[in-house]
């Protein structure tokens, strides 16, 4: 006569079952991981650091948003900002600016290190999980205005010539600030 046992019946299923949920919360813990992950503006190697010269005093020029999501060129405004031993300075001749950065920072403008960044000109970077500042150029309002339309109180924008100039101010810490103030046209 065959004996059935319903406990050994029952722990089978509850181990498959058990199993299955485990590759399943593994699963969506991996997604949402890689999500996050591919939203971050992370840095895993930045690599060189590219001062010109010491810093110099220079004016800013800011935004004025038009609405709440387009941000828009605007006049000059003086900066305040002294020149100081702890400052380098990057200058772009290719647009004709410059702006100080302090010197624990880096300035990454290689090919390489701008591949994430078609329109980018110069990455500074002070160690962190993010690049602090991000300076770009653009053909057209409307281009920088689609990348940049969720975030405008955080992003200068300069008018140059037929071109614009976008500086964001990625980690909101004084010193990003003052970087970007630093900014100047050149003649």
């Amino acid at each position: 006569m065959k004996r059935h046992n319903p406990g050994l019946k029952d722990s089978g299923i509850t181990s498959i079952l058990t199993i299955f949920l485990v590759v399943m919360a593994a699963a969506v813990l991996a997604f949402v991981g890689f999500t996050l992950f591919k939203k971050s503006d992370i840095s895993t190697s930045p690599s060189q650091n590219t001062p010109i010269k010491e810093a110099e005093s220079s004016p800013l020029m800011a935004i004025a948003p038009s609405s709440p999501a387009t941000p828009t060129p605007s006049a000059a405004v003086p900066s305040s900002n002294t020149s100081s031993p702890g400052l380098s300075t990057f200058k772009n001749d290719q647009y004709d600016f410059q702006l100080d950065y302090p010197k624990s920072y880096k300035a990454l403008s290689s090919k390489d290190d701008l591949s994430a960044y078609p329109n980018g000109v110069l990455l500074l970077y002070s160690g962190g999980q993010a690049y602090d500042v991000i300076v770009e150029v653009w053909d057209a309002k409307a281009k920088y205005e689609s990348e940049y339309g969720f975030s405008p109180s955080d992003l200068t924008v300069i008018e140059s010539g037929d071109k614009f100039i976008t500086l964001l101010d990625n980690t909101k810490t004084p010193e990003s600030k003052k970087i970007i103030e630093s900014f100047k046209q050149l003649p």
